[in-house]
């Protein structure tokens, strides 16, 4: 399982096992009696899955969801920072691919504490930005978003100071995050202005 994970890196491997359905045999693992092999499993399908295959093989987003966020948990207060000797930046890159699904965005915004939780070890990993960036698109999690006014101005801190931030990366995902959020605010207020600010910035647009 840890050799598939490691393959489905490639895009190329990656588009072979989800033409040829590995999904379904993958997906039987995932309440596996061995820790390790159960992590390895919800990591795979977090680079594997979309919505339709989520529906189609009825995969729990909430319990997927739940078993990312524990892994993350246990490995952030390790002295490692690992969990079941899977690193962390590892279960974060998962993760990343994973919250482009629907399904779990809407598991974060119906969760109490999963948004709240990101936040706060954001400052100790670069990818949690990237995380946000991907969820930033989903509207019902702007007000989750505007309830972290400091969050929110360390984004615009990077943005106007890029050179103190080592990780460019960080910058894109702070610029795509705040663009996201004005730009629903552009789109209540007018449909003209909605559609001028889109042409603007289709530079910003992650996809």
């Amino acid at each position: 399982m840890a050799q598939l994970k490691n393959c489905s890196n490639e895009p190329s491997t990656r588009f072979y096992l989800q033409q040829n359905n590995a999904v379904d045999a993958i997906n039987n693992y995932m309440h596996a009696d061995y820790d390790r092999l159960r992590l390895q499993a919800c990591m795979l399908l977090g680079v594997l899955l979309d919505d339709g295959t989520m529906r189609q093989l009825k995969i729990p987003g909430d319990e997927l969801t739940d078993l990312y966020f524990d892994a993350i948990r246990q490995a952030h207060q390790s002295s490692n920072k690992c969990y079941k000797r899977v690193p962390i930046h590892l279960l974060f890159r998962a993760l990343s691919s994973l919250v482009h699904n629907e399904i779990i965005q809407a598991s974060v915004a119906t969760s109490t504490n999963y948004f709240d939780y990101l936040i706060s070890i954001s400052a100790d990993y670069n990818l949690v930005y990237d995380i946000f960036w991907t969820l930033s698109f989903n509207t019902s999690l702007h007000e989750k978003f505007h309830s972290h006014k400091t969050f929110l101005q360390r984004l615009q801190k990077f943005i106007d100071d890029p050179k103190s931030v080592l990780d460019e990366d960080i910058v894109r995902s702070a610029e795509g995050i705040l663009w996201n959020l004005n730009h629903r605010n552009q789109q209540n207020a007018s449909p003209e202005q909605s559609t001028n600010a889109e042409n603007e910035n289709t530079q910003l647009d992650k996809y």
